[in-house]
């Protein structure tokens, strides 16, 4: 359904909020907020700290990108997320920056293999995917 790259959230006034993008060398020694171990995404931000020589040491894991921010918004730390939920939090004043290596959120819809889509189910993926790209 869409594939997005991470965003880093940080808190208001952070020192890395006015960067255009953040990688693991510029979060060494931060307290990170984790996804799971079996996240894909989470994954991945652990091949890029490793493929960039920085330590990989989560303060706090979660399943969840809403509880990430929510724990960021509190001052717990800081989050590699999902932009679709960070970017709501950016009127609560929590930053988003892009994290670079590009990190990649994948979402599916799934369906049957005899469901066949009717006309409003169409138009229903077609309004989301819109509302993605204009929430950007």
């Amino acid at each position: 359904f869409y594939q997005l790259p991470a965003v880093c959230v940080l808190p208001p006034r952070h020192r890395l909020s006015r960067r255009s993008h953040v990688g693991p060398a510029d979060l060494d020694g931060e307290p990170l907020i984790a996804l799971a171990t079996t996240d894909r995404a989470r994954l991945a931000m652990e091949k890029a700290f490793a493929d960039a020589g920085v330590t990989w040491n989560p303060a706090i894991t979660t399943p969840y990108s809403q509880t990430q921010c929510e724990l960021v918004l509190a001052g717990a730390g800081i989050a590699i997320s999902n932009p679709v939920v960070a970017r709501r939090f950016e009127a609560l004043g929590l930053s988003c920056v892009a994290f670079k290596p590009e990190v990649l959120f994948r979402t599916s819809l799934a369906f049957g293999s005899a469901y066949q889509p009717n006309l409003a189910a169409q138009e229903l993926i077609g309004l989301l995917r819109q509302a993605l790209v204009q929430a950007g």
